[in-house]
Formats: structure tokens, sequence, C-alpha cells
């Protein structure tokens, strides 16, 4: 396929192709492969990949699903610059990875996502917003309203100018699944540099695989769950990424460890008011603190809000916690402070929290007491059953 529109209206429709889709900006024109499957409970089923001739700099796949509760099947990866929209619920799965500057703006509506490879997806949506807005940026010629239907997107704020490329799944009870099988075969890790934002909701963010660069420090690029009771499990390694949950019970398990090995920026867990619970099986921050700059994003901290638990089954290095009030719980097996500041606050603002607090250390290991500051109210208790200085 070369550069085709297909429009299908109203109905409960299906599209199903045997093998992939190329997208072709051979003719240097900014428009492209786009299918509308409007409104209904549609499927769109591609036997192989979705790709273009990315090396022409003007082609692009944009599927819009529409409205109802559609469903995505495609047999190997999205790739090169292939845009996914829609307005209600979607489940879409992916036979192998989502790459290149693959983007998903999906509805307000409950979302699954399912990705047997790897995701790592980057840069912007220039090419996207040119070609639906109509304003080609480069190429002598291109269709208006081409992609008119589609321009909701444009309109609620999903694509603007330089948007970072991100799956915005909209507010619902969204669930992402990435199984990384490919992770061995070129892929940088499981999930990389893509940007999250899945809305309010109960959403569900599943990783079997390591986690790495989604941080731009000072910048909004995150793994974003938005109000809710959130649950993200990555299997391995978080390294350089923002995971951020606003009010609700929230879970995050990490497998590994996280920033046992950062080179550039570090991590930030935030969670919001509620009952959360953080495990980290593995280490907490790099022991190698001779390269941290302080206040430059190289410091990983955790922020908390109301009523916590925390579990670090490894060493806790150079990393800041923050708790609001509430009753909160905190396990560490063994604290390591060198070079630079480590500090726990208990209250969010360095005066008194309101909860019970208990801090529990087994031990401290090659830490300098004078590089750790622990900021906590009367009624919290501070354990440390073994004590172990170097």
């Amino acid at each position: 396929m070369t550069t085709a529109r297909v429009d299908m209206g109203s109905g409960d429709d299906e599209i199903s192709l045997a093998g992939g889709i190329l997208a072709d900006g051979d003719a240097n024109v900014n428009h492209s492969n786009y299918f509308n499957l409007g409104s209904g409970n549609d499927n769109f089923i591609v036997g192989g990949s979705i790709r273009d001739t990315v090396s022409k700099h003007s082609s692009s796949n944009v599927i819009d699903l529409g409205t109802g509760n559609d469903h995505m099947i495609v047999g190997d990866s999205l790739e090169d610059s292939t845009l996914i929209i829609s307005k209600d619920s979607a489940v879409i799965d992916i036979n192998y990875d989502i790459k290149g500057h693959s983007a998903l703006l999906l509805g307000d509506g409950n979302d699954t996502i399912k990705v047997r490879g790897s995701v790592f997806s980057d840069g912007t949506m220039d090419r996207f917003y040119d070609v639906i807005s109509d304003n080609a940026s480069y190429g002598e010629v291109y269709k208006s309203a081409w992609y008119g239907p589609s321009q909701y997107v444009l309109k609620n704020g999903q694509l603007h100018k330089d948007a970072a490329v991100a799956f915005d799944l909209g507010d619902g009870d969204n669930h992402i699944e990435v199984l990384g099988v490919s992770e061995d075969t070129g892929a940088p890790a499981a999930w990389a540099t893509t940007a999250l934002y899945a809305g309010d909701g109960n959403d569900s963010f599943t990783v079997k695989g390591n986690v790495i660069n989604v941080n731009n420090y000072g910048g909004e690029k995150a793994l974003d769950f938005g109000n809710g009771n959130n649950t993200i499990d990555i299997s391995r390694n978080v390294n350089s990424t923002n995971i951020r949950a606003g009010a609700g019970d929230d879970s995050v398990i990490i497998g590994g460890s996280l920033d046992a090995e950062i080179k550039d920026s570090a991590s930030t867990i935030n969670l919001g008011a509620g009952n959360d619970t953080v495990i980290i099986k593995a280490n907490v921050g790099r022991e190698d603190a001779s390269s941290y700059v302080v206040d430059s994003g190289d410091i990983t901290s955790i922020n908390l809000g109301e009523g916590n638990t925390l579990i670090v089954g490894g060493v806790w290095c150079n990393t800041n916690l923050n708790v609001g009030s509430g009753d909160d719980h905190i396990y560490i097996n063994t604290l390591n402070v060198q070079n630079v500041d480590s500090i726990f606050t208990f209250d969010g603002s360095n005066t008194h929290s309101s909860g019970n607090d208990i801090i529990v250390i087994d031990k401290l290991l090659r830490g300098e007491l004078n590089h750790f500051k622990l900021n906590m109210n009367t009624d919290s208790d501070f354990l440390v059953s073994r004590f172990n200085l170097h």
C-alpha cells in the first residue's frame, strides 16, 4: 500500500489485511495513509507490521478507531511514524515492538494495551501535527481536510506542536502489559524513553523487563497514572524514570533496583494522598556518588502521600525520601550514605507530621552520619537493628 484514505463511516466494521501496511512518501507530500473507522464497535486487523518509508521524511500512518469499543491487532510491530487515535475504549494487541516515533492518543474509556515485544518510541509528534492540521512543513502538495474527522486531537490538546511522542490513554481504567520478549534482540529495554499518561482511573502497568529513560529533568516526561488506585509492576530495574500517581491507594513494585546504574539523570517516584505501597526488591540509588550534582536532577527521590509502606530489599544509597501525614512504615535492609546528603522527611514540609511513623533500618553500612538527615516527629520510632559502620 502506498498513500490511501479509507473512511468506514458508522456501523460495526472490520478491516482485515493479511500482510502489513507501508506508507509511501515518494510523492513528497505531507499526507499519507489514513484509516478512519468512524462510529461503532470496529475490528482492525493487520497481519504484518505498520511502517513507512521513513527516509522520505513525509510519510506516516494515522489510524483513527473512532467511537465505540474497538479492537486492533497487529501481527508484527508498530514502526516509524504511526499514530493510533480513538475517542472511546480500545483494545490494542501488538505482537512485537512499538518503536520509531509511534504514538497512541486514546479517549476517555477503558483501554487495554498489550505489547509482546518492547516499547521504545521517542522523538516528537510534529509530523502528525503537520498532517492532521493540514499545515505542511515540507513537501509541495497536501490535500485539504484529508484528516478532517480526526482533528479533535488538536482541539482537546492531545496533539500540539513540539509534543513529545507519548501514549496518552485518557481517563478510565486503563491496562498496559509489556512482555519485553525482544529486549535481548536489540531493544534498549522492555520500556524505554516513551512517556505514558494514563489519566484518572484504576490503572495497571505491567512490564516484564527494565524501564529506562522516561525522564527529562525539568520537563513533563513521565509514567503518569493520575488519580485512582493504580498498580505498577516492573519485573526488573528502573533507571532515569519519573513515576507519578495522584490521589488513591497505589502500589509500586520494582523487582530489581531503582537507579543503581544511573548515568545522566535520576528517577523520582511521586505518589499522592492514599495508602500507598512501594516495594523495591534490590538497591535504591547508586553507591558511587562522585558524579552527583545536588539540585541538578541527579538525586533519586521518593515522595509519598499520606499513610505509606515502603520496603527496600537491598541497599539505600544517596536518595531522598519524603512522606506526608499518616502512619508510615519504612523498612530498609541497609543504609549506605556517602558524598551526598540523603534526607528522610516525615512531614512534607520539614515541620511536624501527624502520624505514627515506624522506620526500621537493618544496618548502616559504609555510611557517614553527617551525610544523613532525619526529620520526624516525636511520635515516630526509628530503629537500627544492627550498627555496622565502615
